[in-house]
């Protein structure tokens, strides 16, 4: 069962019960609370209760039990970014090299790549949208297996060159096209041969089915 710490509106109403001269078990059970947690309240908070000043201490305690992240600690968030930045070491080997040296605070490159140093606004205006990820080798980009080749805005062929008519090597037939600039209809027609008589009769033969009666 996930136990839930006393917010400020129960610490008010403890407060006013408590002024009552209401018994533990009475209040304990009009808060809907174990009676444990309104005797370990009361024993923190020694003196006249006060729900603003028992609020303030209970923040205090929450954030120093908290885990506290490593590069929270000055020395190893300069020494990092300093190598980083500075000397543009990549997080791999910055941890490998904390590691080697023995040094008083590890940690691994994983926690690096998810440092808050490469996107603070500072350095997205000094280094872009991407911000200090470009001083990675790889530019903040996902790493490709080695060979991968990128596909990316490259039109497959799907015939070589060798495959064409011989009469389209000689430029002996062609294609007549017609397409309508506003709705992009298209109208095609082979060309047996590269003529005005041809592509005249292609147009016609190609617009007679859509005239208007």
């Amino acid at each position: 069962m996930r136990y839930n710490h006393l917010n400020i509106t129960e610490r008010e109403l403890l407060m006013i019960h408590l002024m009552q001269g209401l018994s533990l078990c009475k209040i304990a059970k009009l808060l809907g609370r174990n009676k444990s947690t309104i005797s370990r309240e009361l024993a923190r908070n020694k003196g006249e209760y006060l729900p603003s000043k028992a609020q303030a201490h209970y923040k205090r305690r929450r954030k120093k039990c908290r885990p506290h992240k490593l590069l929270e600690n000055p020395e190893l968030f300069a020494l990092v970014k300093k190598l980083f930045l500075g000397c543009q070491w990549s997080p791999e080997q910055i941890a490998n090299r904390l590691k080697l040296e023995n040094y008083p605070i590890q940690i691994s490159y994983k926690t690096i790549y998810r440092a808050r140093m490469f996107d603070t606004p500072e350095q997205k205006r000094s280094e872009g949208n991407r911000g200090a990820r470009r001083k990675l080798r790889h530019h903040g980009k996902p790493r490709r297996p080695k060979g991968y080749v990128s596909n990316r805005g490259k039109i497959p062929i799907s015939h070589e060159l060798s495959a064409r008519p011989v009469a389209a090597n000689n430029r002996e037939s062609g294609l007549m096209t017609l397409v309508d600039r506003k709705s992009r209809f298209l109208l095609a027609a082979p060309l047996s041969r590269l003529g005005s008589k041809e592509v005249k009769t292609a147009m016609i033969e190609a617009t007679a089915p859509h005239d208007n009666p």
